[in-house]
């Protein structure tokens, strides 16, 4: 038996890293004594562009016994909690790793942990490199990721990024996500009211997640007339716009988009998101880069068929032609192509058995079958 130290957000904070820290605590808590320690201040305000980083859900995940003890502006938490994992005698300490932001704080709390018999330190790397990236930025994960014993990526390219910091010694597992809202937990939900309710037969793309520039929103509306020229789809964004949502309105309009297309410009609910999904003839990922993607798996989990561009995790875990279709970045042509043959009635039939036949590699379980494997062998 493995004592796991984990230190990341979870409710009442939302978004998809609070989501993995606290499902992955549930899966080792099945075989495993784990400890969460959690935030009490997330980011301040000035730095979170959203409208809240509160979860707002009808059925929030949490995990029994999570200890809130952390904050940005509070050093002394920091070192608290390291000297508190350091005296408790755990094994691993999983620390996750998306953005520098936490850089100082972490090595606060990895230099407060350090003594001896100091636990193993895992790191779980969302991304390695942060999606805009800078020097400094480079140099403090650098700083930090090379305190780690063990890492866990979610993708090729990142694992080689990753060695680049690290060099070729140190273990790393590449696993990819598990849903971050499975089935058993939120059901079937209700689309959120902003959709409508969509005709039956409806063709229905789903772009979901926070809008950002990395993420393509622009290319697959520029796709869009192509695809609508050819047959009749109804394109949903849901999601959250963080800045320059006049630039994606100009767009629309330009191109004469807006009766086909509907926006929820929000964080939904886990049991809205599964909706939408569920309700998608096919997810579109028109992205420019990618490390792990959250989409992905939930996609795969409810059985829809990924349109996607060749990068980073999304090449890895979309097979072209049998769980979805991948296409070159930034070419609205071929994504417009690769999206009408996907919605075809047969072949997204036939797309979906794939998918189905795929999801199960993808479960909390099997990760947690991984970790443990990957632990045991440190």
């Amino acid at each position: 038996m493995t004592r796991f130290a984990v230190v990341g957000p979870s409710y009442p904070f939302r978004g998809g890293i609070a989501q993995h820290t606290t499902l992955l605590c549930h899966a080792l808590a099945r075989r495993h004594p784990v400890t969460l320690y959690s935030f009490l201040r997330q980011y301040p305000r000035w730095l979170f562009p959203g409208r809240t980083d509160r979860d707002v859900s009808d059925r929030p995940l949490t995990f029994p016994g999570a200890r809130r003890c952390l904050s940005f502006h509070d050093p002394l938490s920091w070192l608290r909690v390291g000297r508190e994992i350091r005296r408790s005698g755990c094994d691993v300490l999983v620390l996750p790793w998306w953005v520098t932001f936490w850089a100082a704080h972490d090595l606060l709390l990895l230099g407060a942990a350090r003594g001896r018999n100091r636990p193993r330190v895992l790191f779980l790397c969302h991304n390695v490199l942060e999606h805009e990236p800078g020097r400094v930025k480079a140099l403090l994960t650098r700083l930090v990721l090379r305190r780690g014993d063990a890492f866990v990526v979610h993708a090729r390219t990142e694992e080689e990024r990753l060695r680049e910091i690290v060099g070729e010694e140190r273990p790393v597992l590449r696993a990819f996500l598990p849903p971050s809202f499975p089935r058993e937990r939120t059901g079937d939900g209700r689309l959120p009211p902003e959709l409508g309710t969509p005709a039956d037969g409806e063709t229905v793309l789903l772009f979901f997640g926070f809008v950002r520039p990395y993420k393509g929103l622009d290319v697959l509306l520029r796709a869009l007339p192509a695809v609508l020229a050819r047959r009749p789809v109804t394109l949903w964004i849901v999601g959250e716009f963080w800045r320059d949502r006049d630039r994606y309105d100009a767009l629309l309009a330009e191109r004469g988009l807006e009766r086909h297309v509907r926006i929820v410009d929000r964080y939904v609910t886990d049991g809205e998101a599964a909706a939408c999904f569920g309700r998608a003839t096919a997810v579109v990922q028109p992205y420019r880069s990618a490390t792990g993607s959250g989409i992905l798996p939930v996609a795969f989990d409810r059985g829809v068929p990924i349109v996607a561009s060749k990068v980073g995790s999304l090449s890895d875990i979309v097979e072209d032609g049998v769980t979805g279709r991948l296409v070159p970045p930034e070419d609205p042509a071929a994504l417009a192509e690769a999206i009408l043959a996907t919605v075809l009635p047969e072949e997204n039939a036939r797309l979906r058995e794939g998918v189905r036949a795929a999801a199960d590699r993808w479960s909390w379980s099997r990760l947690a079958d991984r970790l443990e494997e990957f632990v045991a062998g440190l």
